[in-house]
């Protein structure tokens, strides 16, 4: 019953969608008739067993464990792991690359774990193959090429160029109750793109970014005009961004493609999250803490603030632009309007068609809607069709607001 600790049911109650189905109340088409009865069994199984104080929701029961103790066994344990397999590794240093080339499976991931949460350190760790999980440990290094893989509760600080490096086949990541710090030079987290394909499904949850070097981003989804496009169903929910990014008009997180949602996300003291290339993103329940000069600034088609909160200098900017093509690879200078952008329950200044300094800007920030807002807002030059309304259909939402406390490895 594990799955009650995956993002993807967090909002569910999986032991009451099983007693459903076992007492009749639901029913499951035949093609998944056994997975049911899988499901039913092993949720009153795990009902039980966690009324009894003996299951942890944190990872699967392991069908076979493999203890290692050095970096020679930890790779031959890597070599030779099996579905359900959990390596689990003794307090100390675990120096070299090591990679998990062997496939798990949804019910049985292979997982490598510490036995005491981050007691043990793994220099640089590759998931090539699918279903394959790291819990609990210190990682200078991850790159994920296979799919429906997960980190939990480890904490990345070294001082390579990224902290996770999602490879363009690494689809569905979960990373859960994580730290980004230390002097990574490039990005904490990378989905790395081939072209304008990208891995999809990246989920982030009760993560801590923080204390990054001044021109390290701390997630970069897409790398130009050219991602702009593609569609990566990204969420980012329930996180702390703290300290990051003190150079003038740096940017703390960059969104370069579409369909990126980040809710309940509290960001601190940070300079700028820019969604800069890509449509249909949304921003729900985040709050902007800083006394820094930038906040949030929006470009590109149908982009949805719902519920922001700002205080301090943060503000919302939606940009006017100087093209109308978001598809342009490798251009940095190239930079579409907000269009048909909407702002809703919003609580903070909005500088509607801003720009920075005396950037040309031909194509005016056009068509956006500024709905049920509490605070000043600026209609500037490069804006037009700017609409504005006292109410709206969005339902009320509360505003993250974080503590280091709240999010990481060793948060509740």
């Amino acid at each position: 019953m594990w799955l009650v600790g995956d993002t993807r049911y967090r909002r569910r109650s999986v032991l009451g969608i099983a007693a459903a189905l076992a007492a009749g109340r639901a029913t499951l088409g035949g093609t998944v008739a056994s997975l049911a009865d899988r499901i039913v069994t092993a949720a009153l199984a795990a009902e039980s067993a966690q009324a009894a104080g003996s299951m942890s929701l944190e990872y699967p029961a392991p069908l076979r464990t493999v203890n290692a103790s050095n970096s020679s066994e930890l790779a031959a344990a890597l070599a030779a792991a099996q579905p359900g397999d959990h390596i689990v590794l003794a307090d100390g240093v675990y120096s070299g690359n090591f990679a998990l080339s062997t496939n798990g499976t949804a019910a049985d991931p292979i997982v490598v774990r510490a036995a005491n949460t981050l007691g043990a350190s793994i220099d640089s760790l590759s998931l090539d193959a699918g279903y394959g999980w790291i819990y609990g440990c210190n990682v200078d290094y991850l790159q994920v090429n296979g799919s429906d893989c997960k980190t939990r509760r480890c904490r990345f600080s070294g001082a390579t160029s990224y902290a996770i490096y999602i490879y363009y086949t690494g689809h569905r990541l979960a990373v859960e109750y994580c730290e980004v710090t230390g002097s990574y030079t490039k990005y904490g987290i990378e989905c790395r793109f081939s072209g304008a394909t990208g891995p999809t499904g990246l989920r982030v949850r009760k993560s801590y970014f923080h204390d990054l070097p001044d021109t390290t981003r701390a997630i970069r989804i897409g790398y130009s005009g050219q991602t702009g496009e593609t569609n990566v169903d990204a969420l980012i929910e329930d996180s702390l961004f703290e300290n990051l990014e003190d150079t003038d008009l740096g940017v703390s997180i960059v969104n370069k493609a579409s369909g990126i949602v980040y809710q309940y996300c509290h960001f601190k003291n940070i300079r700028l999250h820019e969604l800069r290339h890509g449509d249909d993103n949304k921003i729900i329940a985040c709050t902007y803490d800083s006394s820094k000069t930038a906040g949030l600034t929006v470009r590109s088609k149908r982009q949805l603030l719902h519920g922001v909160k700002l205080i301090g200098t943060a503000r919302i900017r939606l940009m006017a632009g100087n093209t109308l093509d978001d598809s342009i690879s490798g251009q940095y200078s190239q930079r579409e309007p907000c269009v048909n952008g909407v702002v809703t329950r919003c609580n903070g200044p909005v500088d509607v068609g801003f720009k920075w300094g005396s950037e040309s800007t031909p194509y005016p920030a056009d068509g956006n809607s500024i709905e049920a807002h509490a605070g000043p807002l600026n209609l500037l030059p490069d804006q037009m069709n700017t609409t504005q309304s006292s109410t709206t259909n969005y339902p009320a939402v509360t505003p993250a607001m974080w503590t280091a406390a709240d999010v990481g490895p060793l948060a509740s």
